[in-house]
């Protein structure tokens, strides 16, 4: 996704730097974060389908198709120990 960035002028004031420096590190770190939950929800579905014997998997439909919701086996995938 898109996400806002703060831009402000380096070379002022060390603590301004140093909170610059962390906020560029957290917003890293959450896309990493992102990106990672996203490849696992992937997998889950894909092995998921699999096993239904499903050639693809939809998201974000908003229309009455006929299909199978497999959403809440992705879920309770993630709830296994």
């Amino acid at each position: 996704g898109t996400s806002a960035s703060l831009s402000m002028p380096s070379g002022g004031d060390p603590q301004r730097v140093e909170l610059e420096r962390q906020l560029t590190a957290k917003q890293q770190e959450l896309r990493n974060l992102e990106a990672t939950i996203v490849e696992a929800v992937r997998d889950k579905a894909a092995q998921i389908a699999t096993a239904k014997g499903l050639s693809a998997v939809l998201t974000n439909v908003n229309t009455n198709i006929s299909a199978v919701d497999i959403t809440s086996d992705v879920i309770a995938e993630f709830k296994k120990p």
